[in-house]
């Protein structure tokens, strides 16, 4: 039988193909890390375009309303309803914060006995620090660099934050409106002709599974997000409704949004409780609704259909994070679930597709990683 023999030249093209797909990807990056303005906005108004596209589609066909009013409609209630939590919940929010300073002084008692281990081998490090440290020149100048002031730079995200959101709901308008149409205008391009009828099928069937996904999940958070405020109320924590929703957002994040959610409702049930015992029960209602939500309710609901592979989803999160921020770290789920539905459809796309998703494999393919 005859060996098959490897071209060096074909080996040089495959690393050169393999080298050029690695920088294009690293521009695109960064690409995207610079034009956050723009692509974040967009990116989040096609992700809630998707979510609330059933409820666009029962309007225009059973209701008979015109795309223009059923999309000014959806706009003008996801406005409401961001107003009137942002209203509610900024009282309560300004309330903790400040109060925040006077109420460490009693978690300051609570902790410490940590806190003064703690002292002791930082007291232990400085002096280890002064004998080690160089002699310094008195006649030298000393340089500052002057920093922004905490109004300043609350007073700019702010703006910037403004402006993201009027970008996407603007976008999001757009997308309800007109959205369809367009996707009608792109299959009927020349380059498309005689696939018009497929790429539509495709179109159709991705938007619907996504839709149902986000929906659905938007949903199990607003669930998730009652039962710990409820939770929170239960056990005497002030200002609840705000956990609740805090809850409901970090769920968008798996992992990083329980263990973040976790510490962050800890450290508020030390401020406000009366000792750390009763303190622990906040968390501990926090993981049980969240492990229930994660175990029963969310895999009955949604299924294995569209997740992710916790791999991929957590460099996903990470990647998304950088590059946009906490932003970035909200919708990186639903981005990465739709990315996996896009790969599934088109042909060229679907390894990518198979790789992105969390189902079972051939292990007849690889059966030396399944011996032990």
């Amino acid at each position: 039988m005859k060996k098959k023999i490897h071209s060096p030249r074909a080996a040089f093209v495959t690393g050169a193909n393999i080298s050029l797909i690695v920088l294009a990807t690293l521009a695109v990056v960064a690409g995207a890390a610079l034009a956050r303005p723009i692509l974040f906005p967009v990116a989040l108004a096609t992700m809630l375009a998707l979510a609330v596209k059933p409820v666009a589609r029962v309007l225009g066909t059973k209701l008979k309303i015109p795309p223009i009013i059923t999309s000014a409609l959806i706009v003008l209630t996801i406005i409401s309803v961001v107003c009137v939590g942002v209203f509610a919940l900024s009282g309560p929010a300004s309330k903790w914060i400040g109060d925040a300073p006077k109420k460490f002084n009693e978690v300051e008692r609570k902790i410490r006995p940590v806190k003064e281990s703690v002292v002791e081998i930082t007291e232990a490090a400085g002096k280890i620090d002064k004998i080690t440290e160089p002699a310094r020149d008195p006649d030298k100048l000393k340089v500052e660099v002057a920093r922004p002031t905490l109004t300043s730079t609350v007073l700019g995200a702010t703006a910037e934050v403004g402006l993201e959101f009027v970008i996407a709901i603007s976008f999001l308008f757009l997308l309800l409106a007109f959205g369809d149409d367009f996707l009608e205008r792109i299959a009927n391009l020349e380059m498309l002709r005689g696939r018009e009828a497929d790429l539509l099928s495709m179109i159709r069937n991705a938007e619907e599974m996504i839709s149902r996904y986000l929906f659905r999940f938007t949903l199990i958070n607003i669930g998730l997000g009652i039962v710990i405020g409820l939770g929170m109320w239960a056990i005497g924590m002030p200002n609840p409704a705000l956990w609740g929703v805090m809850a409901a957002c970090f769920n968008f994040v798996p992992y990083i949004g329980l263990i973040t959610g976790t510490i962050i409702v800890f450290l508020a049930a030390v401020v406000e409780m009366d000792s750390l015992w009763t303190a622990a029960l906040a968390p501990a209602i926090y993981l049980i609704a969240n492990s229930i939500e994660a175990n029963a309710v969310t895999p009955s609901l949604l299924g294995r259909a569209l997740s992710v592979h916790v791999i991929i989803l957590f460099f996903g999160i990470l990647l998304l994070g950088w590059m946009w921020g906490i932003g970035g770290v909200l919708i990186a789920v639903p981005l990465m679930a739709t990315a996996r539905v896009v790969c599934d459809h088109v042909d060229v796309l679907k390894p990518i597709g198979r790789l992105l998703g969390s189902g079972s494999v051939d292990r007849e393919i690889i059966p030396e990683i399944h011996k032990n």
